[in-house]
């Protein structure tokens, strides 16, 4: 059972009290900023959206048991997430190179590129 079908009423409540544009959109720039990982870096996109489901995650565990100190606990999340999503990007950087292969991005542009 989703939390979300359990107390939808709480999750709706606290999803307008802490919504994604002035609770976590900001913070999850700075902490990217902090480990510096900008737009133009190719982790940017993997660690940005690895905040958004921290965001969500918190909202939905906060909400389920009744948690009062939710900004904390939805920031605490979202640095956790993004260090995750830096080191599954490393990991698999590593095993590429360890193994001599090339990394393919689905959702990269390859069309100036002559050999996929």
């Amino acid at each position: 059972m989703q939390i979300s079908d359990s107390c939808p009423g709480e999750v709706n409540c606290y999803l307008k009290q802490y919504p994604f544009k002035e609770c976590a959109e900001s913070f999850i720039r700075r902490v990217l900023y902090d480990f510096n990982i900008y737009s133009s870096n190719a982790m940017y996109d993997d660690c940005y959206d690895a905040g958004m489901v921290a965001y969500l995650y918190s909202i939905h565990r906060c909400a389920a048991m009744k948690y009062a100190n939710t900004q904390a606990y939805i920031k605490k999340m979202i640095r956790i997430y993004v260090i995750c999503a830096i080191a599954v990007y490393k990991e698999t950087n590593n095993l590429c190179k360890m193994n001599g292969f090339g990394e393919i991005r689905f959702d990269a542009d390859y069309s100036n590129s002559q050999n996929i």
